[in-house]
């Protein structure tokens, strides 16, 4: 069973900011350490996620969000494994002109607890990481837009879950039809 309680506001027409608390009583959670799938039979999650949008121009938005999760076994006491506690995001979005829309996020999330990939130690402290990634559209027309985008700008080593690299500095291209 879960429940939220939150609120959204505007002041004015550029500034809008939400905040809302989670609480969810979880049984028979499926889990998994790094060999096999455990069945936790009581757990609780909580926590707060929370947003700012500022957009000072009708052609330029920011946008900030946090999120604070505390999470529980309820029988160990123990916090659930691959639940960061805090994480946050910072996006810009400028539409430049008609046409061309520009995008860049900063990712930031915090340690957490974690098991190594042959689950010889069955709990470890994860570092966090930040990521920044950056993506741009064009539109050719009405029915179609190039894309691109570049994810882990920094080109930054982290791993989520543990001992499991993501990906380093990657560029993606496309094209989008609208219809």
């Amino acid at each position: 069973m879960g429940w939220d309680l939150g609120v959204e506001q505007s002041l004015g027409d550029a500034l809008i900011f939400g905040v809302t608390y989670f609480h969810n009583d979880i049984k028979n959670l499926i889990n998994t350490n790094a060999t096999t799938y455990l069945n936790i039979g009581r757990a609780v999650t909580e926590g707060v996620e929370s947003f700012v949008t500022y957009q000072p121009l009708q052609t330029l938005t920011f946008r900030l969000d946090y999120t604070y999760t505390q999470g529980t076994d309820r029988t160990t006491q123990l916090e659930l494994l691959r639940r960061p506690k805090n994480k946050e995001s910072l996006n810009t979005h400028w539409q430049a002109t008609d046409r061309l829309s520009l995008d860049a996020t900063v990712l930031s999330v915090s340690s957490w607890v974690d098991t190594n990939r042959d689950g010889s130690i069955p709990r470890l402290n994860a570092p966090g990481y930040t990521t920044v990634d950056m993506a741009a559209a064009y539109d050719l027309s009405s029915h179609w837009a190039l894309t691109g985008r570049v994810t882990n700008l920094l080109n930054r080593h982290y791993q989520n879950p543990d001992a499991f690299d993501q990906p380093t500095l990657s560029a993606f291209a496309g094209v989008n039809a609208k219809f």
